[in-house]
C-alpha cells in the first residue's frame, strides 16, 4: 500500500504494525465502504509515521500484542499534526467478551479494543462507531 496522501479519495483510515495479511484484509473488509486504507510501521521512540503534513486521518487501527496506555498516548503524540483521529487496537491479548468501546479500551487511552483475530463484521461495527462509516 502507497503512504497516504491527502487528495486520496475518503477518509483516511492508518494501519500500524500490522504484517502485510493482516493489512490487505483490513483494506479488503473497509475500503468497500469508502475508506482509504494505508499500512504503515509503528515507528520506533521518538521516530515519524513519514505521513504528508496535511493528511488528516480518520482512523487508526493499531496492532499491538501488547497494549498499554504509554504506547497508545506516544501513539497519539505523533499523530497529533493529522487531527484527533480515534485509536482502535486489535490483540492477540484481549478476550473476545471485551467490549470494543468499554472499560478496558478507555484504562487503555484506546477508542476502541477488538481482539485478534476479528471478524470481517466485527471490524466494520467497531470502525462505523468510531467514525460513523
Amino acid at each position: 500500500m502507497p503512504p497516504p496522501r491527502p487528495d486520496s479519495g475518503g477518509p483516511c483510515v492508518l494501519v500500524l504494525d500490522a504484517d502485510a495479511d493482516l493489512a490487505r484484509l483490513i483494506e479488503q473488509w473497509l475500503e468497500p465502504s469508502g475508506l482509504q486504507v494505508f499500512a504503515a510501521p509503528l515507528p520506533l521512540s521518538g521516530g515519524k509515521l513519514g505521513l504528508a503534513d496535511d493528511l488528516v486521518v480518520a482512523l487508526v487501527i493499531a496492532d499491538m500484542p501488547f497494549p498499554s496506555r504509554a504506547g497508545i498516548d506516544a501513539l497519539r503524540v505523533q499523530l497529533r499534526p493529522h487531527g484527533r483521529a480515534p485509536v482502535l487496537v486489535l490483540s492477540t491479548t484481549v478476550f473476545a467478551s471485551v467490549g470494543c468501546s468499554g472499560p478496558a479500551a478507555r484504562s487503555l487511552g484506546a477508542d476502541g479494543l477488538l481482539p485478534k483475530p476479528t471478524t470481517g463484521e466485527a471490524l466494520r461495527r467497531a470502525v462505523g462507531s468510531l467514525i460513523g462509516a
